[in-house]
């Protein structure tokens, strides 16, 4: 440290103690900073870079520079030989990662090198183009035919360091890894089925076996070093997958992730990961199988699969694609009875569902005037069924299977048929008829108007369809109307045309209510029957209306 000074030059001398002037191995390195601090207590300061005092030796050697982790592709790779004698020739090789030489890649330096103590070299040919692990090296030799590369064995004087013959180098390009993810359906192996599809719809990439693969395609100019596949699992949660989305496709985050193992809620596959010494690749093409019954335990919901891809550089592509749920319901065909039909009882019925994997389950419920009173029918109530492709066929079965000739009663049913594919998709089909015993029963209740807004005093004419024509005689039928919230009111019967019964409700002050439906028909001491001395079924009344 320089307290003062007389005036603006200065100069230090520096001299290698006698220890390290015998070192004919270690180069020292030093670095010349200054500081200079007026009366006023003004500092300015400067510094000079790191220079070399050279070790005596008799055996050429070379000074890399301090490259650093990672060299983009491109950069020129330099440095400096010495020898205190003089140097003849000095030969750079560039090899891959095992010491291979890389295409016959070398530079020989002879012109002006004869006769230098100090040359500073700088490569040529040598420069990598792509990115991967390289190994740089140099052969030096002096005016005495001494070489850098020449070793003494164990019992001579002087044994060589690699540090001055060789230079492992990690080359990387700066731009990030492209990532394409494909589907591809059926197993690998099967090249009929195992056909890259678009990444959709399941039926677009799910074979009839539920087997696809996920196929992952990864390019980069530089080392392809990692490429991970993670599925979201259905117990992920939003902030586990916001970790997903958030890596930072310039830096990465990945190592957040213990890769090795799953993370609740997250499933990792290695695809590919670089090692030390392998040869460097600049594309990636690898796959995951998938069964979709048996890896996704029945969860119908849209699957969600990401792709980490990482390069020698270090940068990264996070890219995502998604599986949707099928949208595609199975389709029911009911093949009898016709909608809008009469049916006396017993009836037959007859139904298929079809659905591209086949329907894991069909149910038939009857719902008859309105009330749900008989059993519901699934595919294990059907001992004899038939499967064909993806088609289930029942063969038309009685509707004694729900109740016998006198559970029914006459009037409107319905039945619904529900279908469900193995995805868990839903198709529901209802077929409305009617039921005709001996009895006349109703068919249908109709307002004047189907949707309209009546103020007090207003007349509603409501008719009842009557399934034949009938005769009313000795009283006044009435029926009974629901305005809800337990209040009532009563339409009074006022005419016959045809196989209609015409009632009249006349709107009270109060009688407010969305929706007006018939609960009961009382016959009021009044007798309703047919031509053949049959009374009306008036349990056949519909409810909702």
């Amino acid at each position: 440290e320089l307290v003062s000074f007389e005036n603006y030059n200065w100069t230090i001398h520096f001299k290698e103690n006698a220890e390290n002037e015998n070192d004919i191995k270690t180069p020292h390195y030093y670095k010349v900073s200054i500081r200079v601090k007026d009366s006023a207590g003004n500092i300015e300061s400067d510094e000079k870079g790191f220079f070399c005092v050279l070790p005596k030796t008799d055996f050429p050697y070379t000074i890399f520079p301090g490259y650093g982790q990672k060299i983009p592709v491109g950069t020129p790779l330099s440095g400096t030989s010495y020898d205190d004698d003089g140097i003849k020739s000095v030969k750079l090789s560039l090899c891959n990662g095992s010491g291979e030489l890389i295409d016959a890649k070398e530079d020989l330096y002879e012109e002006d090198v004869d006769g230098a103590n100090i040359y500073t070299w700088k490569t040529d040919k040598c420069t990598p183009t792509t990115g991967g692990e390289y190994l740089l090296k140099i052969e030096v030799i002096d005016i005495n035919g001494r070489s850098s590369s020449y070793i003494v064995n164990e019992a001579g004087d002087y044994l060589h360091s690699e540090e001055y013959r060789e230079k492992k180098l990690t080359i990387v390009d700066l731009t990030a890894p492209s990532v394409e993810i494909m589907a591809k359906k059926g197993k690998k192996g099967k090249e009929e089925s195992a056909k890259s599809v678009d990444f959709d719809v399941y039926s677009d990439v799910v074979d009839n076996n539920g087997d696809f693969q996920v196929a992952v395609k990864v390019t980069d100019a530089s080392q392809v070093r990692k490429v991970y596949l993670a599925r979201v699992l259905n117990n992920a949660n939003s902030d586990e997958i916001l970790k997903l989305d958030a890596i930072n496709p310039k830096t990465g985050n990945i190592d957040a992730w213990d890769l090795s193992a799953n993370v609740a809620g997250i499933k990792f596959y290695n695809l590919y990961e670089y090692k030390s010494g392998d040869k460097a690749k600049a594309e990636v093409q690898e796959g995951q199988e998938f069964n979709i019954f048996n890896d996704f335990e029945n969860e119908f919901a849209t699957k969600r699969f990401y792709v980490y891809a990482e390069n020698a550089s270090g940068k990264t592509t996070v890219s995502s694609k998604l599986l949707l749920k099928e949208e595609d319901k199975p389709e029911i065909i009911v093949s009898e009875p016709l909608q809008g039909s009469t049916l006396t009882v017993p009836f037959n019925i007859g139904v298929s569902a079809d659905d591209f994997t086949g329907s894991a389950d069909l149910t038939i419920e009857c719902v008859q005037n309105g009330k749900n009173t008989f059993n519901k029918l699934t595919l294990a109530d059907f001992e004899i069924k038939k499967q064909e492709g993806n088609e289930i066929n029942i063969p038309p079965f009685s509707s004694d299977l729900f109740a016998s000739k006198e559970g029914f009663e006459s009037g409107s049913c319905t039945l619904t048929f529900s279908a469900k594919d193995k995805y868990g998709n839903v198709t529901i089909e209802k077929l409305q008829f009617y039921v005709e015993k001996a009895n006349p029963f109703i068919k249908n209740v109709i307002a004047e108007k189907n949707v309209a807004t009546y103020k007090t005093g207003d007349i509603i004419k409501i008719s009842l369809e009557i399934n034949k024509e009938v005769n009313v005689s000795g009283g006044v039928p009435e029926l009974t109307l629901d305005l809800g919230k337990g209040r009532t009111a009563t339409a009074v019967y006022k005419s016959k045309k045809e196989n209609y019964l015409v009632f009249e409700y006349i709107v009270a002050k109060g009688d407010d209510c969305d929706l007006l439906n018939c609960t009961a028909l009382n016959l009021n001491n009044a007798t309703v029957e047919d031509s053949q001395k049959m009374p009306l079924d008036e349990t056949s009344l519909l409810t909702e209306g």
